[in-house]
């Protein structure tokens, strides 16, 4: 799954924490590329282990020299 991750990951997107609870899962972090993120979930969505990717932009704030939006992308586990 954290390989699955890594290989569809903008690089304007800092992952922070990812985890897994039963059949649900979550990764939060910060993007400086608005764009990115939904490219980003659509990938997720192609990917066999997810579905019903989701994302909520949670705020955005002034980084050193760009703009950073905080990011939570919440997803549910298929059964395989």
């Amino acid at each position: 799954l954290l390989l699955g991750i890594s290989e569809v990951i903008p690089p304007t997107v800092n992952c922070e924490s990812v985890f897994f609870i039963q059949n649900e899962g979550q990764i939060s972090g910060q993007a400086t590329v608005y764009k990115d993120l939904p490219e980003f979930v659509e990938k997720l969505n192609r990917l066999p282990h997810f579905t019903s990717v989701t994302l909520h932009v949670l705020n955005q704030r002034e980084g050193e020299k760009m703009e950073l939006l905080n990011f939570k992308i919440i997803f549910e586990l298929k059964k395989l």
